[in-house]
């Protein structure tokens, strides 16, 4: 498919970031002439999957070329008849270019579900060209294994019209009123099947995504937005149940909508990770995020964008940042705007607007600031001042910065390619987690992705980068626990004289065995001795050692929770990823390994899921205060696009090493970087 060019713009009162280009969004044409069964028989049915559709609609950009069968060239479309569930075909079937028709209807499917839907398949004769175009609608490597492309012509879904009673399903069609005790949510099931419909689970570039060894799906996006392979159902046709995701309506966590299952009375629609995959098999997703107020669109409303505002004041607005209203003047209007949503920024992966602590004292603050222009200040003041609002105190005043600058950059020193694991003269594949560095040299831990997987701790010497050494971290953990399902080790850190590694099963909420390993460079790395020292009842994917105060820094999966422990185990604080940085309770960052430094503090690196795309972050932490210092942003690897804070990340002095890639018939890059303190 392809990649669409997104700019962005300003609608009136509805500041956002939109894209545009030629790629046009595709169209679902619901097509009622085999609902023989009459179950879509009212207005509130068709309007239910209506709007079902409409959130595909609202999301996917595609060019899928028409198909106008005609002369040699013809073909009939194949598809699950929705009103008994046997295979029909339709022959000549015409389907308009960026279209998908799609056929529903229902019938008494029995048993425990609800509905079923896919993908069409076809009968086809004609020419190379026109067989090539039913087949994949135009787009290119959509057809055969190995493919990272999609296009049907479209499909069909089937919705249970019977309870096992014999009874008409207890369905709820509302769209705004959410389903009582004991009713079944049309609008989740009807989203979840046309999900289906559109390639999950049931498309060649799904199946070439998907890891059937450990019942894993690996695609670029969906890994960014869990953090890590997604699980799968042993259908290899759903998440894993329980998987949750990120909704994109209201930016909480909540079930994934493609897990099997949904709970009676209750309704789930869309999140991040489900649009993600569906990017990963080929769609074009719009990602966009509406955000009232962002000039700059650096999804946080805040003192730049009144600063953007203050210098193109009383400017003609054409072709000038801050025209919120479109009126084509930067003037009274557009200030009052920014001021009722200052503070707000976009948060969630792919953002959603809530204010930040103290919006209110942050609006009058710039309310005061906006006092200051000339003749403008004077009329917001008549229009908004009320007896006991504290201007005058705030006259002049700067509230507390969301996000402090970044005080330190990074400066590029090295890249140092490491060799590949060797096995038998056949590498071994290994998916990097967590990096630490000693005088001699760079341990690294990964889990080997052959079957069995297992938990591995590498070192390689730092002379010559040709010396390996690794040993499987489960045999330690066995004398005082369960291993099974252990094969997740997680960054890392030391307390001088022993690495401590969490080792944790691939899922979430999964067990976790936290290890001490000694460094010694002298003798081999299997000669060490490993120990198990507490167990922990959640998956931890990364630990920081502050050896001062003799404590541990867990953090969870996606950091949804981070831990603080002694050295002996004892669970000192369990603190909500929202409350752990009260400044900014809208932090979202998915740590992948972070250390503690005397001088530093916490330094963490990871995915910063609060942004439009999933971005590399290196943060440091002030732990007294329980606040961020800095953050800075270091991108992705110039050769294969990967985050550089995707896993692996070290400091040595004032050096950041980061390793984001994974061993396989090559080795990892490790990036060398120097953080340097700003002017």
């Amino acid at each position: 498919m392809t990649r669409k060019v997104c700019t962005l713009t300003f609608v009136a009162l509805m500041l956002g970031l939109w894209c545009v280009s030629e790629i046009p969004a595709i169209t679902i044409q619901l097509d009622y002439r085999f609902d023989t069964q009459n179950f879509f028989d009212t207005e509130e049915k068709r309007a239910a999957i209506t709007a079902a559709a409409s959130f595909y609609e609202a999301r996917i950009f595609d060019s899928l070329d028409p198909l106008q069968p005609g002369g040699f060239n013809t073909w009939s479309a194949t598809f699950v008849d929705p009103a008994t569930g046997n295979e029909r075909d339709i022959s000549g079937l015409e389907v308009p270019a960026d279209t998908l028709i799609v056929f529903v209807g229902g019938h008494d499917i029995g048993g425990s579900t609800l509905g079923f839907g896919g993908p069409g398949g076809f009968n086809a004769r004609g020419d190379s060209a026109w067989l090539q175009r039913v087949q994949s609608r135009g787009e290119e490597n959509a057809i055969g294994e190995g493919a990272s492309d999609f296009g049907p012509w479209g499909g069909s879904i089937v919705f249970d019209t019977l309870d096992n009673g014999g009874n008409p399903k207890n369905w709820h069609f509302g769209i705004d009123e959410l389903p009582e005790v004991g009713q079944f949510d049309f609008l989740t099931t009807a989203v979840h099947e046309l999900g289906h419909l559109l390639g999950f689970g049931t498309s060649e570039s799904w199946r070439t995504l998907v890891d059937h060894t450990a019942v894993q799906f690996m695609g670029l996006n969906a890994t960014g937005e869990h953090g890590g392979h997604v699980d799968l159902e042993f259908d290899s046709a759903h998440w894993l149940e329980g998987t949750r995701g990120i909704s994109i309506d209201a930016g909480v966590s909540q079930e994934a909508l493609m897990d099997p299952s949904q709970i009676v009375g209750t309704r789930k629609l869309l999140t991040w990770l489900d649009l993600a995959a569906l990017d990963d098999i080929g769609w074009e997703i719009d990602y966009s995020v509406e955000l009232l107020g962002d000039v700059n669109r650096d999804l946080v409303v805040d003192l730049i964008d009144f600063g953007i505002l203050k210098g193109n004041f009383g400017l003609p607005g054409e072709a000038l940042d801050g025209d919120l209203t479109e009126d084509g003047v930067i003037g009274l209007e557009d200030f009052v705007i920014l001021k009722d949503n200052f503070g707000s920024m976009a948060v969630g992966p792919r953002g959603v607007a809530v204010p930040e602590p103290d919006t209110s004292q942050m609006a009058w603050t710039l309310l005061a600031l906006i006092a200051s222009l000339p003749g403008l200040g004077q009329a917001m003041i008549r229009s908004s001042y009320r007896p006991g609002n504290r201007l005058i105190m705030l006259l002049g005043v700067l509230m507390p910065w969301p996000c402090q600058a970044a005080d330190f950059h990074l400066e590029h020193v090295e890249s140092l390619p490491l060799p590949p694991v060797m096995q038998d003269g056949k590498p071994v594949p290994i998916h990097t987690q967590g990096l630490f560095l000693t005088k001699d040299w760079y341990y690294i831990t990964g889990r080997m992705e052959m079957a069995p997987r297992q938990p591995w701790l590498l070192r390689i010497d730092r002379a010559t980068r040709s010396r390996i050494e690794y040993v499987s971290l489960t045999g330690f953990a066995a004398e005082t626990g369960d291993t099974s399902g252990l094969d997740h080790p997680g960054g890392m850190d030391s307390d001088g004289t022993r690495l401590w590694i969490p080792v944790a099963e691939s899922r979430h909420g999964g067990r976790t065995a936290i290890m001490t390993f000694p460094l010694d460079s002298r003798g081999a790395l299997a000669e060490c001795q490993a120990t198990v020292v507490f167990w922990v009842n959640d998956h931890l994917g990364a630990l920081a050692v502050d050896r001062d105060n003799e404590q541990l820094f867990g953090a969870n999966w996606d950091t949804r929770d981070i831990y603080i422990f002694d050295m002996r185990g004892n669970t000192l604080a369990k603190i909500p990823r929202e409350e752990w940085l009260p400044q900014r309770p809208s932090w979202f960052l998915a740590v992948q390994d972070w250390k503690w430094d005397p001088s530093l503090g916490l330094v963490a690196g990871g995915l910063d899921k609060s942004r439009e795309e999933h971005q590399a972050v290196v943060e440091r932490h002030d732990l007294a205060p329980r606040r961020l210092q800095y953050r800075i942003s270091v991108g992705s690897t110039p050769d294969r696009d990967i985050p550089l804070t995707r896993e692996g990340l070290a400091l040595e002095n004032d050096d950041l090493w980061l390793l984001p890639g994974d061993f396989g018939h090559e080795g990892p890059t490790l990036y060398h970087y120097r953080l340097v303190e700003a002017d």
